[in-house]
């Protein structure tokens, strides 16, 4: 009896060791608090107040905040407006792109942080990428694009290249309160820095000018869409190709913020397929819709908890029953498509609605091609 307990109690603590070690977050201090000074001055993170993160490249200056920072650098109140930190006691700052400058190296100019994961990622495992940003209430311009990029060596981001970041915000941001940025990556191995930023070419960068009281035009963050970053966190989800005898598994978060290829995506609300294209007057997808079509069973395949509804639609020609016909068939082929690169038909529903529900009323051939088109449901 003593043995039978002693090994019930051993195999507990095995089971909770391993699946609390999946929940373990693999960035170091995401929340950053391992300082080696209170802040109290501009670009300290370059300088290397935090014991974990760097700036890149090596010439540019975040900024870090904490409860303890001196002379308008503490997260309450500092030279960028403050914002009490969605964790722990501090938080970074970044110019994410600059809206005014004297010349076009200036508007060149973007900033990023880097960090050392604890552990490689494995080949072909899926992680959750997850962090938190907030524009700087003084900031009259907001930005777009701001994402992760995962690297299996220290990387120097250059101004004038791109970089295909893993986890990307495609909208652009303007709430000077957190917004939790979150996407499920699979790991293609050996990844182990973590850099935060924005990683798009100049030319493709995405940057608004806002309506900010002209008072704040003395401050720091005032020309630039500056932006505040706190709890970092890549933790393992699973390996969808391993034995579920020996991984455990936990559910994928049932919300995310960002995919991708498709943005912010919310369950229940219709996303629009761009680039899904069929003969006139017939249900052939034509070879140009491969390309959204690789997007969508991408989704699929990173998110499988999520089950979808594939939405057929025509333009107002034709009879009613015809279009209703058309529609359906329409998506019932984008659904094969996904069913025949191995997706679960019990992920996949799909229906046709017809010319019942334009997006666009007008009389022109524009209008009628877009009411031409094919959407995507998350179920709730």
């Amino acid at each position: 009896m003593r043995l039978s307990y002693i090994l019930y109690i051993t195999i507990s603590f095995i089971l909770i060791t391993q699946i609390s070690g999946m929940a373990q977050n693999l960035v170091p201090d995401g929340s950053f608090e391992q300082y080696l000074d209170c802040p109290h001055d501009y670009g300290t993170v370059r300088l290397g107040i935090l014991r974990h993160w760097r700036a890149t490249p090596g010439d540019c200056t975040p900024d870090y905040f904490h409860h303890c920072g001196k002379n308008d650098f503490s997260t309450e109140k500092n030279t960028c407006g403050g914002l009490p930190p969605q964790d722990g006691h501090g938080y970074a700052g970044l110019i994410i792109r600059t809206g005014e400058g004297k010349n076009q190296a200036d508007l060149y100019y973007r900033e990023a942080i880097q960090t050392e994961l604890s552990e490689v990622l494995r080949p072909n495992a899926r992680y959750i990428v997850r962090f938190y940003v907030a524009r700087s209430v003084y900031s009259a311009y907001a930005a777009g694009n701001i994402g992760v990029l995962l690297t299996p060596h220290p990387i120097e981001i250059s101004a004038l290249k791109d970089y295909p970041a893993q986890v990307k915000h495609p909208e652009i941001i303007t709430s000077t309160e957190w917004v939790k940025i979150e996407d499920t990556i699979v790991a293609r191995g050996g990844e182990r820095y973590l850099t935060i930023g924005e990683f798009e070419r100049y030319e493709n960068r995405k940057i608004l000018p806002l309506s900010v009281p002209a008072k704040y035009s003395k401050r720091f963050s005032y020309p630039r869409a500056y932006y505040f970053i706190d709890k970092v966190s890549v933790e393992f989800l699973d390996e969808p190709n391993a034995s579920r005898e020996v991984v455990l598994t936990r559910e994928a978060p049932s919300s995310y913020i960002v995919s991708h290829d498709f943005g912010d995506i919310q369950p229940g609300k219709p996303v629009v397929l761009q680039g899904i294209k069929f003969e006139y007057n017939q249900a052939e997808l034509l070879p140009q819709s491969e390309v959204t079509l690789k997007k969508l069973y991408r989704l699929l395949l990173l998110h499988p908890q999520i089950k979808i509804i594939i939405v057929g639609h025509t333009d107002e020609k034709g009879t009613a029953e015809y279009n209703q016909l058309l529609s359906e068939e329409r998506a019932r082929r984008v659904a094969m498509y996904l069913i025949n690169k191995g997706i679960s038909p019990e992920r996949i529903r799909f229906k046709g609605k017809g010319a019942s529900e334009p997006l666009n009323t007008a009389d022109t051939p524009e209008a009628h091609e877009e009411n031409r088109r094919v959407e995507f449901i998350i179920e709730p």
